[in-house]
């Protein structure tokens, strides 16, 4: 078939030649090169030229788009004018509001200057009426002073009577009369009574706000935490045990005001202040850049332990705060608090397990390893 196309295709460029498949040497010449290099040029050009239908429909879809953009801004205007008008309104309203509060507040000045009048009025009345009152009762006030006089002497003996009757008689509790009806505190009274005794209790007989500094140290090794109390040259830790102060204290009020105390001390000694909590798990930290003073607080999750140990040399951790796994060996273990777990560098048992399984055979070695490294 190749072959047949081959032929056909040379019969078209050489017509009027044998087709047995030997072409002349001449069948290939300039003149047919040319003309068909000129054929594939206008083969080519027609191809890629478009035509007048296309030109038609994308000058149509082109005017589509124009309208549909003038539809759009035309709705735009209208919403632009209804906009307008609202806002038109709404200030007319505004004014209008605006108008009549002045209005009443015209109204009110009048009212008050005719009360103010009138009150000047009843004042000049009433200093008119008591000086001719003044004049009727100097005649009667000899008499009223005669009759205080002798009801002060009727009550001076019956109180006498009274006292020397209780003397002779036996002690008995008193009792109100038959008849008479016992009063009973009001119940303003005895709220009162109970919000004073509920902030008496929350503030505690020892803590006063206006205490010195050696009064207030002098409070928390009252509380059990002398030996949590640390001065050191550039750093001053208190550690507050909440279970201690809540026992005559709310919690609440007695870290609040240990708070405020160790700022004022941190203040006094130009030194940074760790407050410990130790239910809570928290660091309070007060730290001075020239005037500010700054107030941060470190949970465990925020990795309290790891931001400790590299920020100063010794302070007061809570017990589970070595656990965390920014907990550092290297903070000063006579500043650490009783009872922090840390992790042993030499474990004896582990040791032996390693060496008796590599003496014994290399199969209870391997059989041993895992429980040497879990130990």
């Amino acid at each position: 078939p190749f072959k047949e196309s081959l032929e056909d295709w040379r019969g078209k460029l050489s017509p009027g030649r044998p087709h047995d498949g030997s072409a002349p040497a001449d069948m290939f010449t300039q003149e047919r090169l040319v003309s068909l290099c000129n054929r594939v040029q206008e083969v080519l050009v027609n191809s890629v030229r478009p035509a007048p239908e296309d030109l038609e429909s994308a000058v149509q879809t082109m005017h589509q788009r124009l309208n549909a953009k003038e539809d759009e801004l035309a709705k735009m205007r209208k919403r632009m004018q209804s906009m307008a008008l609202k806002y038109e309104t709404i200030i007319d309203q505004k004014n209008l509001e605006i108008e009549a509060q002045r209005s009443r507040v015209l109204a009110l000045s009048e009212k008050v200057e005719y009360l103010s009048q009138r009150v000047q009025e009843l004042t000049l009345l009433a200093a008119a009426s008591q000086k001719k009152k003044k004049k009727k009762v100097k005649g009667k006030k000899r008499e009223a002073v005669v009759g205080a006089l002798s009801l002060d002497e009727d009550m001076i003996r019956e109180s006498k009577q009274q006292v020397q009757s209780a003397r002779a008689s036996p002690r008995r509790t008193p009792q109100p009369p038959s008849g008479a009806r016992t009063e009973r505190p009001s119940s303003d009274h005895r709220r009162k009574l109970v919000t004073e005794k509920v902030a008496a209790k929350a503030q505690g007989p020892h803590l006063d706000p206006m205490a010195s500094d050696e009064e207030f140290l002098e409070l928390i090794v009252g509380m059990g935490v002398q030996d949590r109390l640390y001065w050191l040259e550039d750093m001053c830790n208190i550690y507050a045990l909440s279970n201690s102060v809540s026992t005559e204290l709310g919690t609440e009020t007695a870290v609040l005001t240990l708070e405020d105390r160790a700022a004022k001390l941190m203040r006094a000694q130009g030194a940074k202040v760790f407050l410990v909590s130790e239910d809570r798990g928290e660091i309070v930290t007060f730290q001075q850049s020239g005037l500010k003073v700054t107030r941060k607080v470190f949970s465990f999750n925020d990795g309290i332990a790891g931001q400790v140990a590299d920020s100063c040399r010794g302070v007061k951790i809570d017990r589970d705060a070595s656990q965390h796994h920014r907990y550092s060996t290297f903070v000063d273990k006579p500043a650490l608090c009783d009872k922090v777990r840390i992790t042993p560098h030499f474990c004896l048992p582990a040791w032996c397990m390693i060496f008796f399984g590599v003496c014994l055979s290399p199969v209870n070695f391997l059989h041993h390893f895992p429980h040497a490294c879990t130990a």
